[in-house]
């Protein structure tokens, strides 16, 4: 019947639109908490960074240099993918 495909290009839009919000919501729901972690992980070093500069211990601390901490931006993750937060979405 013609009443069934309109039905069916209509619910179709609206699946599509459904899945478009949601995936701007994830953007922006990365986007935050990225912003978030990174100010979190910012007050660490600094905490870590401040103890050691008043101990005066320098390069002695745990026998060696400070730990190396990789520069790698953490990704958001989504069905056991990770989304590199780096990239423009376009």
């Amino acid at each position: 019947m013609a009443g069934e495909g309109i039905f069916t290009r209509l619910q179709k839009e609206l699946d599509n639109r459904i899945g478009d919000r949601f995936k701007e919501l994830k953007e922006e729901f990365c986007a935050e908490l990225r912003f978030e972690l990174q100010g979190q992980l910012h007050r660490v070093f600094e905490q870590y960074l401040v103890k050691i500069l008043a101990s005066g211990k320098g390069k002695r601390v745990m026998n060696g240099s400070p730990p190396r901490f990789s520069l790698r931006t953490p990704g958001c993750h989504h069905r056991g993918e990770i989304v590199d937060l780096n990239t423009q979405v376009t």
